[in-house]
């Protein structure tokens, strides 16, 4: 934990200035170039010990109500003299002030000050102290603490006058790496939904070279989805369908409609499969292509699913007065994907398993009883109904046509019901009209309204439960509460639950607020408000 920072500058005399300012300069850059939180937050302390001479610094976040310290980082201090001090601060004493007044503090011994709580044992002594509070948009990020100037002296007025020039940057450098963390996440996030699909989803360049593969290749062609990137696709079939495919791909690139063909692909252990690809333009136009392709070899496990990739994500990250926008960006994706992936599960795989099945059971019908062949196509006919009944409540899981058709209040019905059907006694109570509710909005609430049922019935071993929505000029009220055994909130966030992290961000993107209510063997409530947005 003993980092060494940047040597520290001497107190600037006037002539000092520029060299002063060109280390802030340096400092500023250097924090703005980390993306990592955890670099990012000793960046900030080891650069700031060094524009001012500090012998100790550290960086406090506080908790939601502001008179907490929920994170404390240090820097200065070896791990041996952390682990004699014991638990971080906690807000009270000097650092509570800070807090507190939300202004800058300087103190020639803080030792003096009246309002010290005092070093807790095995404390390294410390004397002059400055803090600044660190803001973004004039809300409170952090505080800033800086003590013992290695020269003696007090802190400057031109160190008091770096220092909140820094933090002001501080602040854009870790809002920016806390994006970059949920950006992260949410990439992840859909890698997985992806790897998850029962096809090959494919990207393409204009050049018509794979820019973006699913797991699923692996299953297809027996190597890694990385094999792929980079490589034309007509290269990736039997040079037989090579040609195939360059004609689909000349034929998107003047314009035309989604093209539809089937090509082979060598195996590694040898075989060759056979794929039903289909490509289409992106949105942006034909200089990129995205599409799937189902193997087709194995008709026992038959399955078609169609799934459109999502647009090309904005790559200028340096841009920095967007990337407050790319949270929203993301979840607006992920939005668009589901409905794409629910109308393409509906429109096609639904209908061709539905095909196969009523297929299957009028050629088992013919036969003579006690026929072995016949009782094995009815059983393959209720099997492929069946699966297309799964695929069916999938794809309104994903994007519930209610919702869009219907309004909110259904949409809540809707859930509502899976949840009765689960065996939870469910029940909605709307007041107010959905229908004065903006888009965003209503898919906000579904979807808090889908996760927290969906925890109830997964987790919540519950009875009963109630969904309540009321609707009032300027703001929107979502409960969903439960009977069921509960559970402890800290330590969910704690453990990085991305279902809760999720539906708190979507809140937050429309200025609303979560707040989940719960406790061991005592239920649990979950109630989201938003601003009036009609």
């Amino acid at each position: 934990m003993d980092r060494t920072p940047p040597a520290p500058l001497p107190s600037p005399a006037p002539a000092d200035l520029p060299q002063v300012w060109g280390t802030l300069c340096d400092a500023i850059l250097a924090i703005a170039a980390e993306h990592e939180l955890e670099t990012v937050l000793h960046a900030i302390l080891d650069h700031a010990r060094s524009l001012t001479g500090a012998r100790y610094a550290a960086l406090g976040v506080p908790d939601a109500g502001g008179v907490r310290l929920e994170r404390f980082v240090t820097s200065g201090l070896t791990d041996d003299e952390v682990a004699a001090i014991g638990p971080p601060p906690d807000g009270h004493g000097i650092l509570g002030v800070v807090m507190r007044e939300g202004r800058t503090l300087t103190l020639d011994d803080l030792r003096r000050d009246a309002r010290a709580a005092g070093f807790p044992p095995r404390h390294p002594a410390m004397r002059s102290f400055l803090g600044v509070p660190v803001r973004l948009n004039h809300a409170v990020v952090g505080h800033l603490y800086l003590t013992d100037k290695r020269d003696g002296d007090a802190f400057s007025p031109s160190d008091r006058q770096v220092v909140e020039l820094f933090a002001r940057h501080a602040a854009q450098a870790i809002a920016n790496a806390r994006l970059m963390q949920r950006l992260d996440a949410s990439e992840r996030r859909y890698r997985q939904l992806t790897d998850d699909a029962p096809a090959i989803i494919l990207a393409l360049d204009a050049a018509g070279c794979v820019t973006f593969a699913n797991a699923q290749v692996r299953d297809a062609a027996g190597e890694p989805p990385e094999a792929w990137l980079g490589r034309p696709l007509p290269d990736l079939v039997v040079p037989a369908d090579a040609p195939v495919v360059e004609a689909a791909i000349a034929a998107l690139r003047t314009g035309a409609g989604r093209r539809t063909f089937t090509a082979r692909v060598a195996h590694v252990d040898g075989s060759v499969r056979s794929l039903d690809i289909s490509l289409a333009s992106d949105d942006d136009g034909p200089s990129a292509l995205h599409g799937i392709a189902l193997d087709v070899s194995d008709r026992h496990a038959l399955v078609r699913a169609v799934a459109d990739r999502t647009r090309e994500r904005d790559r200028s990250r340096g841009e920095q007065q967007r990337l407050h926008q790319l949270v929203g960006l993301i979840i607006q994706a992920q939005e668009d994907e589901r409905a794409r992936i629910a109308a393409g599960l509906h429109d096609t795989t639904v209908q061709t398993l539905t095909a196969i099945g009523r297929r299957l059971r009028s050629l088992a019908e013919p036969g003579a009883p006690g026929d072995p062949i016949a009782a094995e196509l009815a059983l393959l006919a209720e099997a492929a109904l069946a699966e297309a009944d799964e695929v069916r409540r999938l794809s309104r899981n994903l994007r519930p046509s209610v919702l869009d058709h219907l309004g909110l209040a259904a949409g809540l019905q809707h859930l509502a019901g899976e949840l009765r059907h689960a065996g939870v006694e469910a029940a909605v109570d709307i007041a107010g009209d959905d229908a004065a509710l903006d888009d965003d909005t209503r898919i906000t609430l579904f979807r808090v309204a889908q996760e927290a049922l969906t925890n109830i019935r997964l987790h919540g071993q519950a009875r009963h439960a109630t969904v309540t929505l009321r609707i009032v000029p300027g703001e929107t009220t979502l409960t969903v509460a439960d009977d069921g055994r509960g559970f402890d909130p800290d330590a969910a966030r704690n453990a990085g639950r991305l279902g809760l992290a999720g539906i708190q961000e979507r809140a937050a993107l429309l200025g609303g607020t979560l707040d989940v209510e719960s406790a061991p063997g005592a239920g649990s409530r979950v109630t989201v408000r938003l601003p009036g947005r009609g």
